[in-house]
């Protein structure tokens, strides 16, 4: 069996702020679910910005043997994701809507870790539009991602 099959199940604190979340997966260097079976982690975030780090792995490889672009994309979107999610109030959630992924260079499997950084570059009460560089550890620009990110509302209480 492997490591990755024995992860926690993902888990999301609906009593705290979204950045307080972020910052606690940062202090517990919490590692769950599709993040941690891709071997990503949260590293740093603030108001509106994350940051990200994958620890590349053969697996990671595609058939040529190069960072398969799913890793990449999967990347882009946890970061946008937690960029986002830093803006939201305790109950609140958000969802991915819309990905977009521009490869600019491959990521060799040599490479010790490719590292996300996302910010909001605009948000209102519903979205959030984030724009985030995936590099390797030596600022080579691999990926340029974006994601529009809806941000619910806290679910009514039923009477």
């Amino acid at each position: 069996m492997d490591d990755h099959t024995r992860l926690p199940a993902f888990h999301f604190d609906r009593t705290k702020s979204g950045l307080e979340v972020a910052q606690s997966w940062i202090e517990q260097g919490y590692v769950s679910g599709f993040s941690g079976a891709l071997r990503v982690k949260p590293v740093w975030a603030e108001r509106g910005a994350a940051r990200f780090t994958c620890a590349v792995e053969s697996r990671h490889s595609n058939f040529v043997g190069l960072v398969h672009g799913g890793v990449a994309a999967a990347l882009v979107d946890m970061a946008a994701g937690t960029a986002a999610m830093t803006l939201i109030a305790p109950g609140e959630t958000i969802l991915t809507v819309d990905l977009s992924v521009r490869y600019l260079n491959p990521a060799p499997l040599d490479v010790e870790e490719l590292i996300a950084h996302a910010i909001v570059s605009y948000h209102d009460r519903r979205k959030a539009i984030c724009d985030v560089k995936v590099t390797d550890p030596k600022g080579h620009l691999i990926v340029l991602g974006g994601a529009h990110i809806a941000l619910r509302p806290a679910a009514k209480a039923k009477p």
